[in-house]
């Protein structure tokens, strides 16, 4: 049987409630049915873990693998699982095995692991973010099941409507996200599966590439993947608007999208994470720290449109 930490089942109990206790409860039955069912060996469970299961472990079907435990049929899992098959191995790592009613998923493990933290220079390690991302580049021309970037910005919405009090704080920024990504929905732009969460962490050296681990599958614009990197890169660092405008530039440099767009999407994704700050309830001085943060963000994006209206007139 495993152990689990017990920071872990803290913050299961904290997110999930009564539900995830009972989890909690039935997750050791659960590793020890597929631990007999693919002959895993060599296991060795995370101690850092926040929302999934994380183990470590060998089999003779597929090597060395990740095993994955989330409560059953939880819809992270289940994007993961849509988005990884969708990839097929093409700049992500492989799907081996899933089952949602258990909760679980196998996936190839990547080594040796590093994440993108190793590469020194900020120049450097957005060129790696941009090759990472356009391989996985997947313009779609078929349905596939998974939300896209409206769905979920239409979820925050919604909440904030339903505990006005709750999402208070942040209700104004949420209007001003949407207003912003209906702006670049009447651009009518190509729509792509997205990663939606391809920062630093998730960023993975495997042999003499990189590939991405953990997708939370969205369908949106593909300047959308541009957001969770830089939100690592710049916001959760330390902040400032010199500092944004300089890494925004070179990412459009290296992922060819427009400055202003990429800080449009900046804007939304930012937005969305602290939705799931509050969700969570996340304690209020970083929810304060957030929107510091956005306000950064807002002052830098009139920065690049002024300088964009300057630069449209002296062409005039």
């Amino acid at each position: 049987m495993i152990k689990i930490p017990e920071t872990y089942k803290n913050n299961i109990i904290n997110m999930f409630g009564e539900p995830g206790e009972k989890w909690l409860n039935i997750v050791p039955n659960i590793v020890d049915k597929y631990v007999k069912k693919f002959n895993l060996k060599n296991i060795q469970i995370l101690n850092d873990l926040t929302f999934n299961i994380i183990i470590f472990a060998e089999c003779d079907s597929f090597g060395k693998i990740v095993f994955k435990v989330s409560l059953p049929n939880n819809e992270l899992l289940i994007r993961e699982t849509n988005a990884l098959n969708k990839f097929n191995g093409f700049g992500a790592c492989k799907c081996f095995y899933s089952n949602a009613d258990d909760g679980i998923i196998i996936i190839e493990r990547l080594e040796p692991g590093k994440t993108l933290h190793e590469v020194e220079y900020r120049e450097d390690r957005i060129k790696e973010f941009c090759k990472v991302a356009k391989s996985l580049n997947n313009s779609l021309n078929e349905h596939i099941d998974l939300p896209s970037y409206r769905q979920i910005l239409n979820r925050s919405i919604d909440a904030s409507n339903q505990y006005p009090e709750k999402y208070q704080i942040l209700k104004h920024y949420i209007e001003e996200a949407d207003d912003l990504y209906q702006e670049i929905e009447s651009m009518k732009l190509p729509i792509y599966l997205l990663h939606a969460d391809l920062h630093h962490n998730n960023i993975l050296s495997s042999g003499t590439q990189r590939k991405a681990i953990d997708p939370h599958g969205f369908i949106g614009e593909r300047v959308m993947e541009t957001a969770r990197f830089l939100e690592n890169e710049i916001v959760k660092n330390e902040i400032n608007e010199e500092s944004v405008l300089e890494t925004i530039k070179m990412m459009s440099n290296s992922y060819e999208e427009d400055e202003e767009l990429i800080c449009k999407s900046l804007f939304i994704d930012y937005t969305l994470s602290t939705c799931w700050d509050i969700e969570v309830n996340t304690n209020k001085e970083h929810i304060i720290n957030d929107i510091n943060n956005l306000n950064i963000i807002k002052n830098v994006l009139k920065r690049i449109k002024s300088k964009t209206k300057s630069l449209t007139k002296n062409l005039i």
